[in-house]
């Protein structure tokens, strides 16, 4: 998953290669950002060589504030002039609540860190601290399609 508009977004990687015989370019790769039918060279720093033709672009928070993105990794000698990773954000939040926070909480459930009950179609954790959070969550008729909101 990855957020969109994170103040700290996660690093993109691709590993980029020579077409004429395969082998790693570990030089001379550049960012490009694509969004809407516009490329444009990144606005953070450069495409970084981690190792053997693995290279690694971090965007920036404006460059993560979209609903779908991509990051291309160009270079004149590779395949295909280099690899396009293409990336779909999520909402960082629900009910304005982190996403990550959510998520932690159904960790602790999974794994037994925290209990959960199901009470008139409202999900509520018991927290080891003694509070309490709970979620109304509906899930739609397409297939992927969810909402959730926080209970007051």
């Amino acid at each position: 998953m990855y957020e969109k508009n994170n103040s700290s977004p996660a690093s993109v990687y691709a590993k980029v290669v020579k077409a004429t015989d395969g082998s790693a370019i570990t030089s001379g790769v550049v960012a490009f950002h694509i969004r809407a039918g516009t490329r444009q060279a990144v606005a953070g720093t450069a495409a970084t060589h981690i190792a053997n033709g693995v290279w690694r672009y971090t965007p920036t928070q404006a460059e993560s504030n979209y609903d779908a993105f991509a990051i291309e990794f160009y270079h004149a000698e590779a395949v295909a002039g280099g690899p396009l990773v293409e990336i779909f954000t999520t909402d960082a939040t629900i009910d304005g609540r982190p996403q990550s926070q959510v998520f932690a909480m159904l960790l602790a459930a999974a794994s037994g860190k925290t209990s959960v009950d199901e009470v008139a179609g409202t999900v509520v954790f018991y927290l080891d601290d003694g509070a309490t959070e709970a979620f109304t969550i509906t899930y739609g008729t397409v297939p992927g399609q969810r909402t959730a909101r926080a209970v007051p």
